[in-house]
């Protein structure tokens, strides 16, 4: 089959918007539908003959999500085949349009060697936290880290540890919880604050939980939330059998003697476990009940906000 034979047929799986010839190589902007890309994943060889690696599902789920949520954008990543019409790269983004039943529009290059195939992807990948980076947001990877724990509480009411959800929210679905609380931006600065005096390492406290704590508190009461922060955090004016004395207490009897890598604190209190302490003592403190120790029992369920 002669070059052009083999273009027209290819050129059958999806439709071209836009082409030119550079240099050896096909560069073309293309849709490509769910049926397109299955066809175009079904041609892949497998077993020794297998170029690609092996699928990420949790890769395919968030390529998925953005597709769903409207978010995927044109941004000049490639899908790229060899001089036989063999995928190279992109078989993710191929697979998330199936799974999310999406077509999406893509840019395509043809005639790359197959050798090349070991330089693809060897680049450390932009995260949303180097995006916001670029945007000029303050306290980047602070403030993505923050959006996303207010992006779980928003979806579910309740807060994760990363490694047991398989929620993984876009930068176009932080950008929405951005614009919908602006006022995060006080809370971040806060965290950074706090994490800059050493109260988040006294508490074993990430910085993310921090300003999530003191933005969903400041929500919640606006007028009540400064008091309990400065006890908790701060340890300012905290008494005795008081809620904020014994969430101090769980926090800090959380870490241990343990340390870390490079002095950082290896032991302490999980996100979902600190928030569920977090609530707990907040709705004790606003009733005005002492507390003597603060603890979970074992069929306990995560509290509601009052």
């Amino acid at each position: 089959m002669t070059k052009v034979a083999r273009l027209k047929k290819v050129l059958a799986d999806y439709t071209v918007l836009d082409s030119a010839r550079v240099g050896g190589f096909y560069v073309e902007l293309v849709r490509i539908t769910p049926d397109q890309a299955q066809a175009i994943l079904a041609k892949q060889p497998e077993g020794e003959e297998r170029i690609n690696r092996r699928l990420s599902q949790h890769s395919v789920r968030r390529i998925a999500h953005s597709l769903e949520k409207g978010h995927w954008q044109l941004n000049g990543e490639t899908l790229v085949f060899d001089g036989s019409d063999k995928l190279l790269d992109g078989q993710h983004r191929l697979a998330g349009c199936i799974k999310a039943e999406t077509s999406f529009e893509t840019m395509v290059i043809r005639g790359v060697p197959q050798d090349a195939f070991q330089t693809l992807d060897s680049g450390k990948p932009r995260s949303i936290a180097d995006a916001y980076g670029i945007q000029g947001i303050p306290n980047a990877a602070l403030m993505a880290a923050t959006l996303g724990k207010m992006y779980m509480w928003e979806n579910t009411g309740q807060i994760a540890d990363r490694r047991h959800t398989q929620m993984r929210p876009d930068k176009g679905d932080l950008d929405v919880v951005l614009e919908l609380y602006p006022e995060v931006e006080v809370s971040v600065k806060q965290s950074e604050r706090w994490r800059r005096d050493g109260h988040c390492k006294e508490l074993g406290l990430t910085p993310s939980m921090a300003a999530f704590t003191h933005w969903l508190l400041t929500k919640n009461r606006p007028r009540l939330a400064p008091v309990f922060l400065e006890q908790f955090v701060e340890g300012i004016d905290v008494a005795r059998h008081t809620p904020t004395y014994a969430l101090r207490r769980a926090f800090i009897n959380a870490i241990g003697d343990n340390v870390g890598y490079r002095g950082k604190v290896a032991l302490r209190v999980t996100d979902r476990i600190g928030m569920h302490l977090v609530i707990k003592a907040w709705r004790m403190h606003l009733k005005g009940e002492p507390c003597k120790v603060l603890k979970i029992g074992k069929v306990e369920e995560f509290p509601k906000l009052p």
